[in-house]
């Protein structure tokens, strides 16, 4: 009788599709691959699966909006158009070498602004680092966390 079912909706979707129809066959518990480990991690919402890289999040505290923000690091970038005032972006970086954090930006009177943080950051790490761009274009470290290896 499957048979018979599998043989008429096939038929179905050459006459109605006009062309071939490929129905996969469903799969039983038994034959279903195994789940990977990282499958089984996500699938519980208790258990969080690690990120790599660092979190670098930098927010606007100079109380003015600044435009063409980028911060740079060995092996990379990262970009936003305009960063009003207090609000902030970030990204996960993954740098290539040892590297420290550099912003660069541009602000109200179109002045160019450049300023640098020893954050430490190596191939490898984890963590977050919180930055804020402060008036005067300094830079701020506001928080810093390094994962557990």
């Amino acid at each position: 009788m499957k048979s018979v079912l599998w043989i008429v909706v096939f038929l179905l979707g050459v006459v109605v599709g006009g062309g071939i129809v490929l129905v996969a066959r469903p799969t039983t518990e038994a034959e279903a691959p195994p789940a990977s480990d990282a499958a089984i991690l996500a699938a519980d919402a208790d258990v969080p699966v690690p990120l790599s890289g660092v979190l670098v999040s930098v927010t606007n505290d100079t109380g003015e909006a600044l435009k063409n923000v980028e911060v740079h690091y060995a092996g990379g970038s990262f970009y936003t158009d305009t960063l009003s005032p207090a609000e902030s972006f970030s990204n996960r970086i993954n740098p290539t070498g040892e590297s420290a954090l550099e912003v660069a930006f541009a602000d109200q009177s179109g002045g160019e602004v450049c300023s640098e943080v020893d954050a430490q950051l190596s191939p490898g790490g984890s963590g977050s680092l919180r930055l804020s761009i402060q008036p005067g274009g300094k830079l701020q470290v506001k928080e810093e966390t390094t994962a557990a290896k």
